[in-house]
């Protein structure tokens, strides 16, 4: 069975790997071990140890903390908060597209969507 905080954590690295359109092959190659062995800490499968964190916080370009942001909306039972986009695809995969604007059209966007959260 998965523990709640693993799986935030393999959400983490997943968010700031795609962030960087790196496959989990290309960053297991970058620190050293199989792309099968990404997957399994992106799903929260696999427990990542720390020194195997610093090397991926080091091959991302990120503090170690970044992986831990958001922990406190975990609920003790593991129950995660409604509408978290960590959980939902196409929140994900609305990301992708909005950090694949230029940045222009992305500030536009962003005023756009602002806009109309204002007014739901």
């Amino acid at each position: 069975m998965t523990n709640p905080v693993d799986v935030h954590i393999g959400a983490r690295l997943r968010e700031q790997r795609q962030r960087l359109r790196l496959t989990q092959n290309d960053l297991g190659h970058q620190i050293g071990i199989a792309g099968q062995q990404i997957q399994k800490y992106e799903c929260g499968e696999n427990r990542i140890s720390i020194s195997r964190m610093w090397a991926l916080a080091r091959a991302l370009n990120v503090p170690m903390t970044s992986f831990y942001e958001g922990l406190p909306d975990i609920a003790a039972d593991g129950a995660t908060g409604r509408g978290d986009p960590r959980k939902d695809k196409e929140a994900r995969e609305f990301v992708k597209v909005y950090f694949s604007l230029p940045d222009r059209h992305r500030r536009q966007f962003f005023n756009m969507m602002n806009s109309l959260a204002k007014t739901a």
